[in-house]
């Protein structure tokens, strides 16, 4: 989306970090009209409107799910230091919060990579 890679070009974000397609998806009627209004009576104003409203319920959903994955690896950096405090490390718990599905072989790799 172009207004994705504005943002990027102009400085304002450094990685892409709110998905606006669900958005669109789920008032994908909305959204065409909205975007016709434009072609057809140069009505940029609702669109920019629709945007903005677009991008605020898309950034707030994302801290919503940001704030459950924090807490998430809060409880469970609690649990491995309580019940396996030799293997506790803050690199372990990044892995798994990346990797979430992942092999024995990989955490492996992965630590070797840092060493």
């Amino acid at each position: 989306m172009t207004f994705l890679l504005y943002l990027k070009v102009s400085g304002l974000m450094e990685v892409p970090a709110i998905y606006l397609n669900d958005y669109i998806i789920q008032n994908k009627s909305k959204y065409y009209t909205k975007l016709q209004g434009v072609t057809k009576n140069n009505n940029w104003e609702d669109y920019i409107f629709y945007m903005l409203d677009m991008i605020e319920h898309t950034a707030l959903k994302g801290l919503d799910r940001l704030s459950l994955i924090t807490h998430a690896m809060e409880e469970m950096t609690a649990k491995i230091k309580e019940k396996l405090p030799k293997i506790y490390s803050k690199d372990l718990i990044e892995i798994l919060f990346r990797l979430p599905y992942t092999k024995r072989q990989n955490l492996i790799e992965e630590n070797l990579g840092r060493v």
